[in-house]
Parts: C-alpha cells; structure tokens; sequence
C-alpha cells in the first residue's frame, strides 16, 4: 500500500514525465503540467481552472457566491466524454450551462 511517504518519488517521476513530454513536443523545458489518473479527473482539471481564470481571487474566499449575476457557460463537441458533465456539474456549473456545439 502507498503511504504519503511514497510521494515524493511519484512527485519526482511526474515532473520528469513532463519534462521529457515538453522537450519532445515543444523542444523546451519550460513549461508545466499535471499527470492524471484517469479521464474524469483529466477534463474536471481544465473547467476548474477555467472557472479560476473567470472569477479569480474571490473564488477562493467566497465560493460560489463569487458567480452571482454572472453566467458560466461551458462549450463543449457533441461527442466529449460523459465525465465532461460530470465534472461540470461537479465544479458547480448546471447542466443548462453547458452547450454542445454540433459535430461536423
């Protein structure tokens, strides 16, 4: 079984992955990122953030009455993956907040 004590090896790993990932993709070590363990998690990192990037500082002392009067719309393909609602309706977006935009 893993103990906390073990995450500084996974930690360690993680960083190099990426690492290696950006240098093959982008040729350069800059950069950042996140290693996840499935798809849920994978498509709930990106509307956290973006939900972060729209209300910013006040999310964090006010939750979600930092969205009061405003509308947070998620845009997503007709063919996203089911954990994309999930996720949305978990970070607090209703599902009339989604827009499927049609495949082409």
């Amino acid at each position: 079984m893993l103990t906390y004590s073990d995450s500084a090896a996974f930690m360690l790993m993680e960083k190099e992955l990426i690492q290696q990932m950006l240098m093959r993709v982008y040729n350069s070590r800059e950069g950042d990122g996140v290693i996840t363990d499935g798809g849920s998690m994978a498509n709930q990192i990106p509307i956290a953030m973006a939900r972060y990037r729209s209300i910013g500082e006040d999310f964090k002392t006010q939750g979600m009455r930092a969205l009061a009067g405003k509308k947070f719309i998620i845009f997503t393909s007709g063919d996203a993956h089911y954990s994309t609602m999930k996720g949305a309706m978990f970070q607090g977006t209703l599902v009339m907040g989604m827009r499927m935009l049609p495949n082409f």
